[in-house]
């Protein structure tokens, strides 16, 4: 699972798989906008605006995988077989 918070409004983007069912639990997000046709094979972007005090919080499972988020940065990889 991915959670993101803010305290103050704005705009973010989140990677979402593209083919895989995935979840997303909202509050305080205004809109949102899916780019299927992205480079990354994988994945879509999924951009949102939020308003203060917002939170989405995504998940979604692989059989094998990685997903790793830093305070810098996030990590996603896939086990291409």
């Amino acid at each position: 699972m991915a959670r993101f918070t803010s305290d103050a409004p704005g705009r973010a983007w989140i990677m979402v798989p593209k083919f895989r069912e995935y979840s997303l639990s909202r509050q305080g997000v205004t809109s949102t906008s899916l780019q299927r046709d992205t480079a990354y094979y994988f994945y879509s972007n999924l951009s949102f605006e939020f308003e203060a005090g917002a939170s989405l919080e995504m998940s979604y499972s692989y059989r094998f995988g990685s997903f790793i988020v830093e305070p810098n940065g996030v990590f996603f990889s896939t086990l291409v077989g």
